[in-house]
């Protein structure tokens, strides 16, 4: 009786390694995931001038057309804002300044290894002479309203508000130090502010790269033995690979993908309604709902829905513990949905 049962719990060891269900990875390719776009800055944009008030003014060296949705390379600034395609408008520019200082090194403060204050030693040439040192310090304050204006149509505006604590080097001339200062304080003005913006627009042109990752979703490994059909479930998932094409064009241009995996979305949400995690040998068995789950989850990272995606991740790794990078995925779907609620918390500002 004793070899008996040992022969039936091995045959049934087989009958489970035949006919368990195990998914099957399919890559989807290196897709980059960046956030959603609230400006909607064309590519092809050209030529830029920036407007100060009515009055044309030139950029810094840094140009300002990196700061949007194309590349620096062949944007070209123009005088003439009609015959710009974009306009960079400022307005109710508002700059204050502090007087400046020019700080005598024999009242700069030095501290000792102990931290308590000590005299300065002065600097002395080879004849003994003292030389004298000096810094220019002086605060500024710039505000300004801003609009960008694309061909003929405002299609953003928001204020621009900073203040910096500015200083020389120490330097033998206090009038040199006086010119530098004063150099420095007008520097910091309207296009210092237009370029510090640059950074921010590319985010709110939906520019801002969040990650370039490569993404799979999971059929099933139909074996000859398996005891359930899964050729729908492995349709479904080629299916919805050739539709995420359209992406890989335009990343925000979700629709027509949407449109094309209704019914795949569909399909998966029914079988997750067989799951059963306690019978491995059933058609949806923990390994499946994980895996269904997790192809849910890349559907809505495609479609920029990041809380829904990282619902989703959680559950592929509750349904099976350890299941492929679910739990990974769950924590970047965290951070991107972090970064997009900031871009519309700042958009909705500016309603």
């Amino acid at each position: 009786m004793k070899i008996k049962s040992i022969l039936i719990s091995a045959l049934l060891l087989v009958a489970s390694t035949t006919f368990a269900q195990k998914p099957d990875k399919e890559s989807l390719g290196f897709r980059t995931v960046r956030d959603y776009p609230t400006l909607n800055i064309r590519a092809g944009v050209k030529t830029f001038s920036i407007l100060n008030e009515n009055s044309v003014q030139a950029p810094l060296s840094t140009d300002l057309g990196s700061a949007f949705n194309f590349s620096s390379k062949g944007v070209k600034f123009i005088n003439n804002p009609q015959q710009a395609e974009l306009i960079f408008k400022v307005s109710n520019v508002q700059e204050t300044m502090s007087d400046i200082i020019i700080l005598d090194d024999r009242h700069k403060i030095v501290k000792g290894p102990n931290g308590k204050p000590m005299k300065p030693v002065p600097k002395t040439a080879p004849d003994g002479t003292i030389i004298r040192e000096y810094q220019g310090q002086v605060s500024k304050s710039v505000k300004f309203d801003y609009a960008i204006i694309l061909d003929k149509k405002e299609v953003y505006k928001s204020i621009y508000e900073n203040s910096v604590d500015l200083e020389t080097e120490w330097i033998a001339d206090s009038k040199v130090a006086r010119a530098k200062i004063t150099n420095m304080a007008k520097s910091f003005g309207m296009l210092t502010g237009a370029n510090e913006i640059a950074a921010d627009l590319k985010k709110l042109s939906g520019t801002q790269l969040l990650v370039t990752i490569k993404l799979d979703i999971y059929g099933v490994k139909q074996k000859k033995k398996c005891l359930h059909d899964y050729s729908e479930i492995n349709n479904s998932v080629l299916k919805f690979k050739a539709a995420s094409e359209y992406l890989e064009k335009d990343e925000f241009n979700t629709e027509p993908f949407k449109k094309d995996v209704k019914e795949v979305i569909a399909l998966w949400e029914s079988l997750l309604k067989e799951s059963n995690l306690t019978n491995e040998e059933a058609k949806i068995n923990a390994e499946i709902t994980a895996a269904l789950y997790y192809n849910i989850a890349i559907y809505n990272v495609l479609i920029k829905e990041f809380q829904s995606a990282q619902d989703y991740f959680r559950l592929s790794e509750k349904a099976d513990n350890g299941f492929g990078d679910a739990k990974a995925m769950a924590e970047l779907a965290d951070r991107w949905n972090t970064a997009k609620k900031k871009y519309e918390e700042r958009m909705a500002k500016q309603q």
